[in-house]
């Protein structure tokens, strides 16, 4: 069976969201600053309008995920605005 590059990389995501979602945290805070640090070294060489507008994209992918939105919709959504 052949998948598409498309098909890999959703795949790819939806088992490292997995695997994050089952790292050990601590506490609720300990899990926000976890969030927080893990996206923040993902960023490098940003300007500060670059930074603030990925906080902002991932707060809106948060707030998806708590209102029950699939990854793979969220993915979808992200990728074709990014396709463009």
């Amino acid at each position: 069976m052949k998948i598409t590059k498309r098909q890999l990389r959703r795949i790819i995501k939806e088992e490292k969201r997995k695997v994050l979602k089952e790292a050990p945290r601590y506490a609720s805070s300990d899990a926000q600053e976890w969030g927080t640090q893990s996206g923040q070294d993902l960023y490098v060489n940003l300007t500060d309008e670059q930074q603030a507008a990925l906080s902002n994209l991932e707060l809106a992918v948060d707030k998806c995920i708590a209102a029950g939105v699939a990854d793979a919709d969220i993915t979808d959504t992200i990728e074709s605005r990014t396709m463009s």
